[in-house]
Order: structure tokens, then sequence, then C-alpha cells
């Protein structure tokens, strides 16, 4: 996985011949726009692309999950993911996997194979299963995420590099000593460069990290040779947008939030690692408003997309909206949302809305927003403003992630196909499955991209509840005594500051 690859870049360098590697895959193989989850945030499209489910079946939307009776949020972590992640259903059946820098897999669980915990895994914790794996791996120089999420590290070029070496080693290590059926390999620092960098120039860092990439991306073609299939995928695009929006502003603007009069202030989070950052603009968010007169506020946002929750009487702890009320609601936001322009005037901002029933629906439906949005490719849909609801952003652009990503594949069981398709990142597991020889579980909302396929005949459907886990995954998934050092410290923060009560 190539975490945040856009077509916007990868075209221009492969014209250039810049990415051989990728270019060879795409001239024997296939290639297709990978549409991610609404929002197009990592944590819902990774885990929605190992299951092959939508995030209301998953539990997985955004990086943080509601605290049950509080308008707070606390840190994902792989135990949020109800669903069963391709690794899993392989050991079932003898399988085993290599799973290495994976989003949301901290904790490890305990498969059939090695798995070595990505993003969300602190430096200093066990972050692998095997457990004993993890200190070989640290003297190797390893590190599970590249400091930004749980320190308040900077990114540069000898950090990266010195990170792509460390992982080379790791994987061509773990492959060598594992008799594996699945390798997912996901390097994650393209994502995590593209937050700072990204401009969509050819000339810039981002550009040679691709490039790099592509340096690792033919390394590992070269470890498991021509006969293994092959799919290269990223979770979303990216995109450099040179105005933004910020919903929780227009909200108050238009009367739908009331500011609290004795709102605490936040203090510099900036200094913070961003997993205690993200927790703490939530808590002030929620904290700038009064909550019994407040009647909707802005959701998850990521990129171009942005949503909005109502404040509903019966499921949030001060709701206001009675439910009989909510369709007429959201009816009237939308609207006043249509009817805004985009900064130069000529188009809507908003160039599609939906409402989390026409998305999504699973047994965690209450963590999607009641209403969702896209705005103008020109407009990024921002978090937090104490300012203005709608500017320039300043001072240059701001990039951030888009809906497109990429697919590309080829091997034996894949079709040499020049014409770009279109999949959506759902369809990656039950389609990594069936080229395993697999089930697919009826109840997977994505599909097994048949079309692209050659020689591996119709996919076999049997229901998930057919699937019993073993006695070893039976006591992970049991295992309640799990906490995390970090978010504990993160709630007493909370605390102190004044935005929770802390019980």
């Amino acid at each position: 996985g190539w975490d945040g690859a856009p077509w916007e870049l990868i075209d221009p360098l492969l014209a250039q011949g810049r990415l051989p590697n990728l270019a060879r895959l795409i001239e024997r193989g296939i290639s297709a726009d990978l549409l991610s989850t609404v929002v197009p945030i990592s944590s819902a499209a990774w885990i929605g692309a190992v299951t092959g489910r939508n995030p209301a079946e998953t539990g997985v939307y955004g990086f943080f999950e509601p605290i049950e009776g509080t308008y707070e949020v606390s840190l994902i972590s792989s135990r949020s993911n109800r669903a069963t992640p391709i690794w899993r259903t392989l050991g079932r059946h003898g399988m085993r996997s290599v799973v290495v820098g994976m989003p949301v897999t901290y904790p490890p669980e305990p498969i059939a194979g090695a798995m070595v915990s990505g993003m969300l895994a602190p430096k200093e914790s066990t972050y692998t299963w095997p457990p004993g794996l993890t200190a070989r791996l640290r003297e190797a120089g390893y590190v599970p995420d590249l400091g930004i999420w749980r320190e308040a590290n900077s990114i540069s070029g000898p950090v990266l590099e010195r990170q792509l070496r460390a992982k080379r080693r790791v994987v061509d290590e773990l492959l060598a000593e594992q008799d594996w059926d699945l390798a997912w390999i996901v390097y994650k620092e393209l994502d995590v460069l593209s937050h700072f960098a990204y401009d969509g120039s050819t000339d810039g860092y981002v550009a040679q990290l691709v490039q790099r990439l592509d340096e690792e991306l033919g390394a590992l073609m070269e470890t498991v040779g021509p006969g293994t299939n092959v799919l290269v995928i990223s979770d979303h695009g990216f995109h450099a947008f040179p105005a933004s929006f910020y919903p929780h502003a227009w909200l108050l603007e238009e009367g739908y939030a009331v500011r609290s009069p004795d709102a605490p202030t936040a203090e510099d989070l900036e200094r913070l690692p961003l997993a205690q950052r993200r927790a703490l603009e939530n808590s002030l968010q929620m904290a700038e408003l009064d909550l019994e007169r407040t009647r909707a506020f802005a959701g998850l946002s990521e990129g171009n997309f942005g949503s909005v929750r109502l404040n509903l009487a019966g499921r949030e702890p001060r709701g206001v909206v009675a439910p009989e009320e909510a369709d007429a609601l959201l009816d009237e936001i939308q609207q006043r949302l249509a009817a805004l322009r985009s900064p130069t005037g000529d188009r809507p901002l908003v160039a599609r809305f939906w409402r989390r029933e026409e998305l999504y629906s699973g047994p965690y439906e209450d963590l999607i927003p009641h209403l969702l949005f896209e705005t103008d490719l020109d407009v990024a849909v921002r978090p937090i403003s104490h300012s203005q609801s709608f500017q320039l952003h300043a001072p240059g652009l701001f990039p951030d992630h888009r809906r497109e990503g990429i697919l590309v594949g080829a091997g034996p069981s894949l079709r040499s196909i020049a014409e770009r398709g279109q999949a959506s990142i759902l369809d990656v597991g039950p389609t990594a499955l069936h080229l395993l020889g697999r089930e697919v579980y009826a109840e997977m909302d994505g599909r097994v991209l048949t079309g692209l396929l050659q020689g591996v005949g119709e996919p076999r459907v049997v229901a998930a509840a057919s699937e019993a886990p073993g006695s070893r995954e039976r006591s992970w998934l049991e295992d309640t005594s799990w906490s995390d050092p970090d978010m504990e410290e993160i709630k007493s923060r909370l605390g102190q500051m004044g935005y929770v009560e802390t019980r």
C-alpha cells in the first residue's frame, strides 16, 4: 500500500519515465481509480480494505470513537474494528500472513504469521506478533509510527530514508522466514510527508518520495517473483487546496450552533502529539458550544469532505433535536449549504450531499454523521476556526486527502487491460481473498473485481457466521484488560483543562 498516492502526481511521473516499476506493472496488468470511503480518512479506508466492510459495520470511522454518555472521544485501536480482517480469515484456513505497517493494528493480534503494527502504535510498546519480534526491530532502528500521532516530532528526508531502509530489512527478513500466503505491506511515509509538503509538483519532496517508493516496489517484486499476484493500492489521493471552509464556524454563524459564554481556552495545541491535539481539538469545539441550545455541530472532515451531526435528543447526552424534527432540519441545513458559492463565485461550494442512510448502514451507524458533503476541489473542509467560516488559506496551499486513490496490479491471475477502471477501497479485501482461493463473505460490502481477473473462476460466497474463531484468536477478541496509557494521559489533561469531568 502506498498510503496517499494520487494519480494527479503519478501520471506526470509515469510520463517522465520516473516510476519504472509501477509502469511495468501497469503495462502487463491493470490500473484503476480506487475510491476511498466518505470521508476519505486512512483509518476507515484501510480497515475497509482488509475487511471489505463499510465503517458502520467495522466500527472504525475516523481516528477517534465516542465515549458513551459524553461528547468526548477516545483514540481508536485494533480492538475498535468489529469486522474480520483478511489475515484472520486466512488463519482459520491454515494460511499465513505477513502484515507490516498496517494502520489501526495496535495492539497486534496473535495472527498465523507475523504482524508489525503501523500508525497509532507507540514506539516504546510491544507492537509486534510474535512479541519477541519487537526487540529485533528496535535494534534495527525501526519505528512503527513516524512520530506524528504519538510524539510531536518533525519529519525530514534523512528520517524517511532511515525508515525505508529499516522497513526493507524487516520485510525481507520476514518474507524469508515466514511461509506466507499473504504479504500486506503499508508505506505510510507518503501520507505523512504529503500533509506537510504536497503541492502537485513533479519537482518537490513528495515526488522524490514517490520515486523512492517505486524503488521499494521494485525490490519487493524481485523478492516475491513473477509468479506472485501483486496489488499496489492507496487508500486515498492527495490534493493541494487553495481555499478552506469551516463548518463549525458556519454553523455558529447560521445559528444552528450557539457559543457558550464560558468556554475554556486552549493551551498551545501545535506542540502536542497529533493524538492528543486531535482529542483536545474535539473537546475545544464541544466546550465552545452551549449544548442546550445547539441543534447541529460539525462532524468528521478530511480533504474536501465534511459532515454535520445533529444534537439529537435520546442519543446525545444533552440532545435538543426531537427525532421527528431531524429530517426537516437536515433539509434546511443542506439547502443553506447548497446556496454557498465557491471562491471564484462561478459554481456551488458544495458539489454533492449524502444522508447517512444513503452511504452506510450497520450496527455502528451512529458513528456516521447525519449529513455528509463534498465541496468543490478548490476547497478543503477544516475542523475548527475562530475567525470567518470561509477564507483563502494563508500562507500557501493546504495539502490534504482527496477521495480518488490508485489501484495497480499484475500477476498470473490478473488480466492485461489498457483502460483505467474504477473500484472501491472495499473491493480490495474480497478480491484478495478470491485471488488466494478462499471463499468471500456474503456480508461484505465490497465485491470481487472479477472483470480484472483471469483463471480463478467465480467467487464462492459463504455466510460469515459459518466461520468459527480459533482459541487463540477468541482469547484476544475477548480480552478486555488492554488499555492505552497515552489516552489515559489525554483524559487527565482534558480534566486539568476543564474540558471533561474525570471520574
